[in-house]
């Protein structure tokens, strides 16, 4: 019994300290994921077609993350937001429960998860899911999200559009005492390690 032991162990270190294959093509590999949000418009303010005035903006969103291939990952940068259940406390301030205020905690920022995988010698298929939310009025507690879910397939380096959102202000200027046109370009770049 003990000579079967023995075996196990010396071939167990021997498997552990056998060297790589010389081409290494066996080596899982890892992905950088770069995504890129390109975000431009006009805000505008006024009644019908007097006094409106305009003004511009734009904004400019990279992030990037590193991951094993055929494995998933994610990140968040942003904060924690409390917001209270408005029916909730609408009950409770009036009266009708004596239960206290729910808070729920809402992730305001950008999100990123993806799960990259090699197809070919330099393509890479991507299931991913971008977003990026920001409080729009903190008294109203709305927030505005921008999300989109998607898989494609793209070369090593090459940067592909995966979205959008065009945005005219035209028809709101006409009812409305403000309007907005903005237009977002969500841009993906896999870079195989």
């Amino acid at each position: 019994m003990r000579y079967i032991n023995l075996i196990i162990v010396v071939s167990a270190v021997f498997l552990s300290c056998s060297p790589l294959n010389a081409d290494d093509n066996n080596r899982p590999r890892n992905i950088r994921i770069d995504v890129e949000y390109k975000q431009s418009g006009e805000s505008g303010r006024g009644i019908g077609t007097a006094q409106w005035r305009t003004s511009k903006n734009s904004s400019y969103t990279k992030q990037f993350i590193v991951v094993l291939d055929g494995f998933s990952a994610g990140i968040f940068v942003g904060e924690k937001v409390p917001f209270v259940n408005f029916y909730r406390t609408f009950l409770f301030e009036h009266g009708y429960i004596v239960e206290e205020k729910e808070v729920v905690i809402k992730d305001i920022g950008t999100k990123l998860k993806v799960e990259p995988r090699i197809v070919g010698r330099d393509t890479v298929e991507i299931t991913l899911t971008p977003e990026i939310s920001f409080m729009r009025d903190r008294k109203r507690q709305t927030i505005d999200i921008k999300t989109l879910s998607t898989t494609v397939v793209a070369a090593d380096g090459q940067s592909i559009p995966i979205g959008g959102l065009q945005k005219d202000a035209e028809f709101d200027k006409y009812f409305f005492s403000t309007a907005s046109q903005s237009n977002l370009e969500i841009i993906l770049t896999p870079h195989i390690q």
